[in-house]
This record gives C-alpha cells, sequence and structure tokens, in this order.
C-alpha cells in the first residue's frame, strides 16, 4: 500500500496521524515480538500461575495478513461504538470448564443425576426442582473461588461485547447454561442475557446421535448465518476442548477475509484454575483480539523449578 492510498484510506476513516504506521519495520515485527507482547507478566490479586503459549502463528509475509495487520496498526478494529461497518468480530466461549467449574462441582456433588446437562432429554427451565445443592453443599473454599470465577467471567464477557458479536455455543441441553448460572454463578446471569447461547446437543442430537464433534461443528457454522460472510471477520474461540478449536477453523472458511484465533484452556479445571485462566485472558484479551494474524494460543501452568 504506498502512502497516499495509506492515507487517504485513513481520511476517509477519520484515522489521525498518530495512528500511522511509524516506519515499515513495524509492519514487520517477527513472532519473538508477537509471542513477548502476549506472554508479558501481568499484576493481579491472583496468582500468576498460568502462562499463554503462543503454539503457532501464521506467516505475516502472505499478502493477506499483511493488509490485515496494517488495518491493525491503524486501528480500525476498535470498539464496536467506533469501528466501521466493514469489520466484524465473532467472539465464541464455550461454557463447562470453560466459564464454568462444571466437572470440579460434578465430582465435589457426587450423585449420579447431577451431571443432569447430558443426561436429561428436552429443555431446562431456570425454575426446574433440580437443586442439587440440597444433597450435598458446595464447601466454602468453592463458593469463595466462585466469586472470582464471576468476577473474570463478567470482565470478560463485557469486554467481549464491546468488541463485537458474542456467542456460547455448548454440547449441554438447552437451558443448561441459564439454569447452572444461575445456581452457581447469578453474577453472570444479567450479561449472559445479551449473549447468543446455542444449544448443540438439543439442535443436532437428533441428527447425529452420539455426535459431539458434529453437534458443535454445525452449532459453529450458525454463527456464519448471524454475521457478513463478506467482510473482514475476527474470528476468536475460547474454550477447553481441541472440538472449538476446530470447529471454528472450520467457520472461518465460510468467510471471505478471516483470521481465526484459538484460546485453549485447561480440561477439567478446579474453581482456582479456571479463576485464573479468566483473570489472564481478560488482561490480554485486547491485545489478542487486535492482532492481525491467525493465533493458536494454550494456557499453560508455569513449571516452578526447584534449585
Amino acid at each position: 500500500m504506498t502512502d497516499s492510498t495509506r492515507i487517504n484510506l485513513m481520511t476517509k476513516l477519520g484515522i489521525t496521524l498518530k495512528h500511522s504506521i511509524s516506519s515499515k519495520n513495524d509492519a514487520n515485527n517477527n513472532n519473538s515480538e508477537v509471542v513477548g507482547e502476549l506472554q508479558s507478566s501481568i499484576s493481579t490479586e491472583l496468582e500468576d500461575e498460568f502462562t499463554l503459549k503462543l503454539l503457532s502463528l501464521e506467516k505475516s509475509n502472505a499478502p493477506r495478513l499483511k493488509y490485515l495487520r496494517k488495518l491493525s496498526y491503524l486501528k480500525i478494529w476498535v470498539p464496536s461504538s467506533q469501528r466501521p461497518p466493514k469489520h466484524q468480530t465473532a467472539i465464541i466461549f464455550d461454557w463447562d470448564d470453560t466459564l464454568l467449574c462444571t466437572t470440579y462441582i460434578n465430582r465435589i456433588l457426587n450423585c449420579e443425576h447431577v451431571d443432569f446437562r447430558e443426561q436429561k432429554k428436552g429443555n431446562i427451565n431456570i425454575n426446574d426442582e433440580f437443586d442439587i445443592s440440597t444433597i450435598v453443599e458446595l464447601p466454602k473454599a468453592v463458593l469463595e473461588k466462585l466469586e472470582l470465577i464471576q468476577k473474570y467471567g463478567k470482565k470478560l464477557l463485557e469486554s467481549s461485547l464491546e468488541l463485537g458479536h458474542v456467542f456460547i455455543i455448548t454440547n449441554a441441553i438447552e437451558g443448561w447454561v441459564e439454569y447452572s448460572a444461575n445456581k452457581y454463578l447469578p453474577k453472570l446471569v444479567p450479561t449472559l442475557s445479551k449473549v447468543i447461547i446455542i444449544s448443540a446437543r438439543s439442535k443436532y442430537e437428533v441428527e447425529f446421535p452420539g455426535g459431539y464433534y458434529q453437534w458443535k461443528f454445525n452449532a459453529f457454522l450458525e454463527v456464519q448465518k448471524k454475521l457478513n460472510s463478506a467482510i473482514i471477520t475476527n474470528l476468536i474461540s475460547i474454550g477447553d476442548s481441541v472440538i472449538e478449536m476446530e470447529a471454528v477453523h472450520i467457520l472461518g472458511k465460510e468467510f471471505s477475509e478471516s483470521l481465526v484465533k484459538t484460546i485453549k484452556m485447561r480440561e477439567s479445571p478446579t474453581p482456582d484454575e479456571i479463576a485464573k485462566q479468566l483473570a489472564l485472558i481478560s488482561s490480554k484479551f485486547e491485545d489478542i483480539y487486535l492482532n492481525a494474524r491467525n493465533l493458536k494460543i494454550v494456557l499453560e501452568k508455569k513449571v516452578v523449578k526447584d534449585y
């Protein structure tokens, strides 16, 4: 892109010169710099126990990515209130073991029917009499961690809503997200009312019996129907399973131009681990959102070396 073309683009979009690219070197930062940006230390009230590991990064010398990266440096990808209409972002969350420590709670409650998110057929109403907390009360320490999960989960969801379209796609039955949020994460309920929640199981179990992958793949494709496939699309998937990571790449192929960014969280996490992961993702989320590259990120526990 020539200087004159760039200036014309900036003028049309109302971008001031202070947002311009300072040099060609800025547009060609190497992978180590990106890793440094995403892995720099953070300060939170939680122990800094997790780190963001960048597993792979698409080369920036592809013409399409060069162009998208320039858009990022020009601040074309900005909060929705200021963003030009020719660009869009979709942020897709899993629910169980991503925003709620479902596996851990099931283990604590130790009840056969507790995992009814998978076993019960049909839909769940939040008023259903499934008050499993009367069987076994959650320990006080767990309840305290659920408070932190709500704090950082709400922060991440609210940030996501400011940046684009937000979805929760789950393989649990319809109504489980709302029901479990009311029971364990009530402070998230107002925010969840702004999010599009899709039950992959309820929509596709009849067509694909036992096909967990097919359920979620098809549910992810529903996102495309709610967006404009002809414009540049920033896709971010956050979950604990490889299913979400694969599904968002399938979704990316439905758009003429897309960036696909995956954030893989720890499987079967404790409440403490979910809270720490959400805190870390929240602290780095804007950097991930603005980065004009395909990203594959995995959250790993830091290894403490014994000396």
